[in-house]
């Protein structure tokens, strides 16, 4: 993955938060940025093109950008879970089967997999 030099400094995407006003506020996040954050997550997770991720996070959230650009930086599979999917237990759990990488919340996991889930 290379970041041009000209558009490294650009505006990649803006995520907006509450912060501590509970307003919206935008924050620009910069080309630089995105990609030092996915070479150094693809880097630590030895993240390969034959990988699959699995991404059932909605676009309102930051982790969404992982679960969708991660993959695709180097090369590989994006597996959209619908609205249906992550609704049930039954939606998701074939989906997170097909996926070599799934990312959750801790309660996220307990729905998921309840006590099926070993240590």
């Amino acid at each position: 993955m290379v970041c041009v030099a000209r558009q490294c400094d650009e505006v990649a995407y803006i995520l907006f938060t509450s912060g501590s006003t509970g307003q919206p506020k935008g924050v620009s996040i910069s080309h630089r940025a995105l990609h030092n954050f996915l070479i150094a997550i693809a880097d630590r997770l030895e993240v390969q093109s034959s990988h699959v991720f699995l991404a059932h996070t909605t676009v309102a959230f930051d982790i969404s950008i992982l679960e969708l650009l991660l993959p695709l930086s180097v090369g590989g599979t994006v597996l959209l879970a619908s609205n249906d999917d992550v609704s049930t237990i039954e939606g998701i759990l074939p989906l997170i089967e097909k996926s070599h990488f799934v990312q959750a919340t801790p309660s996220l996991w307990k729905i998921f997999v309840g006590d099926r889930l070993e240590a």
